[in-house]
């Protein structure tokens, strides 16, 4: 962390100059170790992250054009629905990181919206296994 850095409250945003305040003064939240050149890494960190998951997907389905699909419609269906969501997730990943390191603070929405996939593709998983009998 360099020296002087402000301090970034996650409730509110507000950028807080005094390095040793526990409390935000706008809103009262305790405040973190969160600072513009953390956020910043963080953001080349799920960029890469977002751009090797959408690498990968079009891997694959560069991979399996090539091959003959020998399942059902419902398999077909759900192959393509597992696609579809981690291409989407990879991509708002990539999206997510090109927006913190450009504007270097946090956006609830975009942390709600990647927790809300995320969960989408968790519960789409829970879903696909075989119940055991």
């Amino acid at each position: 962390m360099k020296k002087n850095e402000p301090r970034i409250c996650v409730n509110c945003s507000n950028q807080t100059p005094d390095q040793a305040a526990a409390r935000c003064p706008q809103c009262g939240w305790k405040l973190t170790k969160l600072t513009p050149t953390r956020l910043w890494a963080c953001g080349w960190v799920v960029a890469a992250a977002g751009g090797f998951i959408t690498g990968m997907m079009v891997f694959v389905i560069w991979a399996t054009s090539h091959s003959e699909f020998t399942g059902t419609a419902r398999d077909a269906a759900f192959e393509f629905w597992m696609f579809t969501l981690i291409s989407v997730l990879g991509l708002f990943s990539v999206l997510a990181g090109i927006w913190l390191i450009r504007h270097r603070k946090m956006n609830k929405m975009i942390l709600y919206g990647f927790f809300g996939l995320a969960g989408l593709l968790i519960i789409t998983i829970m879903m696909s296994l075989p119940l055991s009998s």
